[in-house]
Order: structure tokens, then C-alpha cells, then sequence
């Protein structure tokens, strides 16, 4: 199952209007997703971790094939797996 994150793009209030997008999931220890009710789909596990990025990015680069956001999720998944507890399946 592929890792799957919230997005939302928040725009600052400032003279430069940059954008701000953020993602953010959690995960019991294997796959990292975005859900809803989190609460009751994660009650009973002993783990729960969450990640949440954010990046500022003036306005001419919310147009680029690339988002920084989601290069930095895609390398953090691969890193951060061996240091995550996986419960054992029930």
C-alpha cells in the first residue's frame, strides 16, 4: 500500500504572499497515511506516529514540477522505517 498524506496550501499574510504547503499522516509503524476519524482506526495500537511538513514557497515556484514537500516525505518514509516500531499483527 503506498504512503498517502494530507496536503493543504496555506498562503502567508505578509508583503511577499508566499505559499505554504503541508502535509502531514500517521502511521502505527508500516504504511503512512492520511485518515479520517483517526482516532478510532488507530485506538487499541501501543505506537502512533505522526509526521507533518511544512515549506515556504514564493509564489513563482508553486508552478514547478517538483515539490520539496513531497521529496523530503519520499526520502524521510525510506529513513525514518527502521527506527519505527511495528506492532505485532493481531
Amino acid at each position: 500500500m503506498p504512503h498517502k498524506f494530507f496536503r493543504a496550501i496555506f498562503k502567508r499574510r505578509d508583503v511577499n504572499g508566499y505559499f505554504v504547503p503541508t502535509y502531514y499522516a500517521w502511521t502505527i509503524g508500516d504504511t503512512w497515511q492520511a485518515v479520517e476519524r483517526r482516532r478510532w482506526r488507530y485506538a487499541g495500537s501501543p505506537y502512533l506516529y505522526k509526521v507533518q511538513v511544512s515549506c515556504v514557497l514564493p509564489q513563482q515556484l508553486t508552478q514547478l514540477k517538483s515539490d520539496v514537500c513531497q521529496d523530503f516525505l519520499a526520502e524521510f518514509v525510506t529513513v525514518a522505517a527502521p527506527y519505527l516500531v511495528v506492532p505485532p499483527r493481531r
